[in-house]
Parts: structure tokens; sequence; C-alpha cells
């Protein structure tokens, strides 16, 4: 009887048991009382034994299913994929990253202890600090003891005082990081002598970057003025490349010309410094991508609209904006009188000027002066002035940067806008009276022009324009050259019998002027190089002295204004031994 009672409770567990795992309770559930568990499981124990080993798979179900009653469970990371399609993939990334810094910033705050006390110090250090703390943040205390915060531009970065275009420039629909980058590290100067380069913080860390000198600051700050920017940049990029009018380049030119059409019929009281630099923008892209109508087009609206702004005076209307924004139109009407040879509309209104040059800089530009006057005899008023200031900027030439792009200092501000001035003032009056000037005088001048726009002003020479100025350059040295050859000895040529001087005495006019041409000529698929090269070694021929090295050649040129980057390339592009 005793064995069979505990046969039948032995099944009675059993049968408990399996229930129990099958429903899932058993593993969660806990136990009401401690002692009854422990006393039920010594007797299951001890009768179990006597139970046969089940094997089936009903048993091991329990195993499988039974779970402990705590355990450590790691989170699961989820991994989210970007698509490199979508136009706002930049602004997912910044949404999420600004996510997790906020995160961080929680759970470091509600991590940390009990923050310690700071002692107490008396009233007037409180202030004292109080004061030089907002000193130096750019802030300042009212006379009520409030702080007073001076508000940054949208591109300063607080921490490292950089150009910070995260998530402050205008929303163009398309991802625009590459063509700030190349802007910022490749790109030629725009307007010269700006302080865009010195925004990348890997080129130059100690160079702190002017917000009122600034390119990129003065063109972010309105959607108009900006999307032409971007098709200005992007038409710079790849017009150097020889790939004019990419799928981008139309793209911010479609949408900046409907941007244009709606901002011109904005109030005169509404007009900008951004709207004034945006047409000054269009009006310089289209004239060095050879659309020069347009571009006379745009340059006239200009003139227009800065009238307009200053109620009939184009002058006020340049003194109502801002130093950056008068530096920039008038340059960039630059471009239009250089393409015209013609005297600017709008008034000259120049950058200040600066400190003035090292004296032994100086010293030097006033010798070369004298050298270069002597050999070019009879040269009126303002050639030697454009001549003195052309060697002063030759001389203060920066070389290339690492990058390749070249830089011009800023103390010579001044001094470009001066001589691009004067240049264009004498082109409009021999373009105008033809007769009062001599072919020398017009070789000279559009030589001067020619090397200003490439050597001094660092224009890339694949760009358009200098298409123009290498074809009248080539005119005016074929005039001069058929001149000297057809004379003699003794004829009264171009005044050189009322100077004493004889044609061959214009020789080291002419080598320069060649060798000047034929640098920028090998720079694309232009005709014109193949006549450079072979009048140059023609010239070279006609030297008494017989041809030298690169020293020697470097001497002969160093006559008239030169630069290293211009010598090193003309001597590439003629294979002069």
């Amino acid at each position: 009887m005793q064995e069979a009672a505990a046969s039948a409770h032995a099944e009675i567990s059993s049968d408990r048991c399996t229930s129990l795992s099958e429903s899932g309770n058993l593993s969660t559930a806990p136990p009401t009382h401690a002692s009854k568990p422990l006393a039920q499981g010594v007797n299951m124990a001890s009768n179990l034994e006597h139970v046969p080993q089940d094997t089936s798979r009903k048993n091991r179900k329990y195993f499988t299913q039974v779970q402990p009653s705590f355990f450590v469970q790691q989170p699961v990371v989820q991994l989210e994929f970007l698509d490199n399609s979508d136009p706002t993939k930049g602004r997912v990334v910044r949404k999420k990253a600004r996510e997790w810094v906020a995160l961080n910033k929680k759970k470091a705050s509600t991590s940390g202890g009990r923050k310690r006390e700071a002692p107490k110090r008396k009233d007037h250090a409180v202030q004292r600090t109080d004061s030089v703390v907002a000193t130096r943040q750019g802030q300042s205390l009212s006379p009520t003891g409030r702080r007073v915060v001076t508000p940054l531009g949208p591109l300063r970065d607080i921490s490292g005082q950089k150009f910070d275009p995260f998530d402050v420039l205008p929303n163009v629909g398309r991802k625009i990081d590459h063509i700030v980058e190349y802007f910022l590290t490749s790109c030629p100067e725009e307007v010269p002598c700006c302080d865009d380069r010195y925004a990348w913080r890997s080129l130059q860390p100690f160079k702190q970057p002017s917000p009122h000198n600034s390119v990129l600051r003065a063109m972010a700050t309105e959607r108009v003025s900006f999307i032409l920017w971007l098709f200005a940049t992007t038409l710079i990029r790849d017009g150097m490349t020889g790939n004019w009018w990419s799928q981008e380049c139309v793209h911010f030119y479609t949408i900046g010309l409907q941007e244009m059409q709606k901002a011109s019929t904005r109030s005169v009281t509404q007009y900008t410094d951004s709207f004034f630099c945006a047409l000054a923008c269009f009006t310089a892209c289209s004239n060095f991508a050879g659309q020069w109508k347009p571009a006379e087009l745009h340059r006239d609206a200009m003139v227009r609209a800065l009238e307009l702004k200053g109620d009939g005076s184009a002058m006020k209307g340049l003194m109502s904006c801002n130093s950056f924004t008068r530096k920039a139109t008038v340059w960039c009407e630059f471009h239009v009188a250089a393409q015209q040879s013609a005297a600017p509309k709008l008034p000259y209104c120049p950058p200040p000027a600066a400190d003035p040059l090292p004296e032994p800089i100086a010293a030097s530009s006033r010798r070369l002066t004298s050298t270069t006057l002597s050999l070019v005899p009879n040269a009126p008023e303002p050639l030697p002035y454009i001549i003195l200031q052309l060697h002063q900027l030759s001389l203060s030439a920066i070389p290339p940067a690492a990058n390749g792009v070249h830089q011009l200092d800023h103390r010579l501000s001044r001094t470009l806008y001066d001589t691009e001035w004067t240049l264009l003032q004498v082109l409009d009056a021999q373009r105008s009276t033809p007769a009062l000037f001599s072919p020398v005088q017009i070789c000279l001048t559009e030589a001067c022009q020619l090397y200003m726009w490439t050597a001094v002003r660092c224009l890339p020479p694949i760009l358009r324009l200098c298409d123009l100025l290498i074809t009248r350059l080539k005119a005016s040295i074929c005039t001069l050259l058929a001149q000297s050859r057809n004379s003699t000895p003794g004829s009264a040529d171009d005044g050189a019998a009322e100077a004493g001087a004889q044609p061959g005495a214009y020789a080291y006019l002419i080598t320069w002027s060649l060798f000047v041409g034929a640098a920028i000529a090998s720079c694309g698929p232009r005709p014109e190089y193949g006549w450079f090269k072979e009048e140059f070694w023609v010239q070279m021929g006609m030297h008494e002295e017989g041809v030298g090295d690169r020293e020697w050649l470097r001497g002969i040129l160093g006559y008239f204004p030169i630069t290293d980057a211009l010598f090193g390339l003309g001597v590439a592009s003629l294979g002069f031994p």
C-alpha cells in the first residue's frame, strides 16, 4: 500500500510539472512560502529515483522554454543606413548628430553626483570677474549690471572664431558641401584681397579672417546672392578644366536667373548690399564665361540700381553700401570694361589705402621703372605710372600656396585697383582716337593689360576674357613688327629719330610681349599659341649677343615686370633649354 501510494504521488508530481512547464508559468511564478517548495523538491527528488528516465519530447520541452528569474540583457543595436541619392542626406546626418549630443549631455547631467558648492566671494570680486569674462567673450556690461551680448555673424564659430556654414546657409535643394570646400581651398580669388582662404583651418590656423572682408559671408546673406555665388564658383571650377556649362552649373544658373527676376521687382528701399553683390556676381560670371552681351546687360542693370539707390547719383548709391560691396561692384565692372577696352561707367570708389610698401621694394621698383622707360622712349603719361605700379605688384607677389592658389598682399589692394583703372582710361583713349598713339604705346598698353589680369590678378588663363586680351595683344605686336622690320636704320619711325634710338631698341619690348602672350596662350587650345611661339624664337635669333640659358632670358625679361610663376609657365610652354 505504501509503495502504491508513493508511485501515485510521483506520477501526480510529474504531471503537475509537465502542465506547469507547458503553460509557461513555472519560470515566472514565485513561490508563496519558502519551506514548502524546498520540502516538495526533496520529496520529488527521492521519489524520482524510482521512476524510469523519460526521454520523450514532451519532457525536454521544459528545458527549452524555461527562463531564469533574472538575466542581463544587452541593448539591441539598430543600424540606420543613409540613402546617398537623397538630397537631404546632410540634413539627416546633422539631425542625428544633434540628437546624440543632446542625449549624451542629458546622461552626463543625470549621472553626475552632487555638485560641490563654490566658495563665496566678495561682491567686488564677482563683478570684476564678470567684466573680464564678458570682455573676452565679446560682451559688455550695461550700467545696470546686466550683460549685453554682441551678436556674432551667422558664419562665425564661437569656439574657434572661424567660418562655420553649419546649418546657416540658405537651402538650395541639393548638396553644396563640395562647392564650399572647393571655394575655401582651391578656387581663385573671386574678389581681390579677401580673407576667405584663411577660413579653412588646415591652411592658416593662426590667421583670423575678417567677417567684413569675406565673399562667402557677403553672398550667403540672401538666397538670390547665395545661388548666384554657387553658379559663379561652379562655373570657375568647371571652366578651369574646360568643361563649360556642366549640369550642376546650368542648374544653379537657372535657379539664379529666376531668383534674380523675383528680386528685381522689389522696391528701391529694399535694395540691399546682397542684391548689389548678386548683380555684380552675375556680371562677372557672364563676362569671363564669354557671354559678352548678357554681361553688358547685367552691368547696366547694376549701374541703374545704384543710381536709383542714390536718387540719380551712382556715387551716392555706392557710398550707401558697405566697404565690401563697393569693392566687389567696382572690380566686377572692371571685367566688362576690360572686355570692351572702355572706361568704367561706375565712379571710381577704390578700397582705402593700406600701409606703404617696404623701402627696399619701393626703391627696386623705381630703379626698374627707369630701366624700362629707357627701352621705351617717349612713353607719355600715365604709362610710366602704370609701369611703376606693375613693378611694385610683381616684386610683392606672394608665391603660390601649397594648394596652388595665388595670393596677393593686402597692402597692394589699392595699387591693384589704381593700376587697372588707369589702364582702362588709356585703352579707352586709344580706342577712341588711335591716331594719337604710336604702335609702341599701344603694344605696351595691351601687354600690360594682359600681364595685369593673369600674372598679377591671377585670373585663370583658360577663362574666356583672356581670349580677347591675347587676340588684341597679337594684333598690336603684328603692327609693331611690320613697322619695325620694314623701317630703315635712319628713318624717323615711331619717334625713334627724335629720341636718338633705332627700331632695334624696341626688341626687348617685343620679346617681353611675345613671352607673355605665349605663356598665356599655351593654356588651352588657342590658335594664337603657335604664332607667339614662332615669333618668339625669330625674335630670339635677332639678338646680337645670341641666345643664352634661362638666367640670360630672365635678365632680358627683367627689364619689364615679370613674376616667377609667369616665367616658369612661359619657359615650359616655349621649350626653352
